[in-house]
């Protein structure tokens, strides 16, 4: 049986990371998709993953080095891996 592959490996703004190019979702506004942003934009949202950064900053700036974050909703780690960049060596974290 013939079947498209749809993993590739793709240089984004957060790390390299594998993507499904045929993540994508159309409708009459355009296409969407994690894997649809990072191949065309290079990033997923990263406007609410800055403003995530932000949070953690701010909760870093009051609970010294007590920081945990949780990626509930880990789709293939994009929150995840940015997260993890800025907080090496004073945070703790786990993608479910």
């Amino acid at each position: 049986m013939k079947r498209p592959l749809p993993f590739i490996l793709a240089a984004t703004n957060n790390a390299t990371m594998i993507v499904n190019h045929l993540d994508r979702h159309n409708t009459s506004k355009g296409s969407y998709g994690v894997d649809f942003q990072f191949l065309n934009y290079g990033s997923f949202d990263p406007e609410e993953i800055d403003f995530c950064l932000e949070l953690l900053k701010l909760r870093r700036k009051y609970h010294k080095g007590d920081v945990f974050a949780i990626d509930c909703g880990a789709n293939i780690g994009a929150h995840t891996i940015k997260w993890a960049i800025q907080m090496h060596e004073w945070g703790g974290g786990i993608s479910l």
